[in-house]
């Protein structure tokens, strides 16, 4: 870029120029009331049957985001009102090394069921990027499966013709 760019010196303008007339056209749509990032770009969860009720005002929850689609926490958005399209729901992070040290976040809460108070409880921990501590040791279970290669099971000399069809 040091040379320049080709279409900023078809503008004849170089492209610092370039990048301050497009910022200054962006702001100008606000006035000079340049509204904060996360009034405007908000993560909405919207109940799949009462959204488009009157009742979405009890079912519905919106809350500021940070992110864009080139950071950590991804945040995609439309670029004409900045509104937020998609972005990380579940999170995980596993510690293969420790098991104890895995952690989880969910959105909303533990629970679908609106009048629940696990409904929208995890909803401000995963806005702030918090996580909840998975239990894996001494966890409680039905029944446990274990996986195992199919190759400690196999005669290497076997024929395999049977598991090609």
């Amino acid at each position: 870029m040091r040379d320049g760019d080709v279409a900023c010196e078809a503008l004849k303008m170089t492209c610092l120029e370039y990048a301050a007339v497009v910022l200054e056209q962006s702001l100008a749509r606000w006035d000079k009331k340049i509204p904060a990032w996360g009034e405007l770009h908000q993560a909405k969860f919207k109940h799949p049957v009462l959204t488009k009720t009157p009742f979405a005002f009890f079912s519905d929850r919106k809350l500021p985001l940070g992110g864009d689609r080139s950071t950590v926490n991804v945040g995609w958005y439309d670029p004409n009102d900045f509104s937020l399209l998609h972005g990380a729901s579940y999170r995980q992070v596993v510690d293969l090394a420790d098991m104890e040290k895995s952690r989880y976040i969910h959105p909303m809460g533990q629970s679908g069921h609106l009048l629940s108070p696990q409904y929208d409880n995890l909803l401000v921990r995963w806005q702030k990027g918090d996580y909840l501590a998975m239990q894996m040791k001494d966890y409680p279970r039905a029944e446990s499966l274990v996986l195992e290669p199919i190759v400690s099971k196999i005669n290497l000399g076997q024929d395999f013709s049977r598991w090609s069809k």
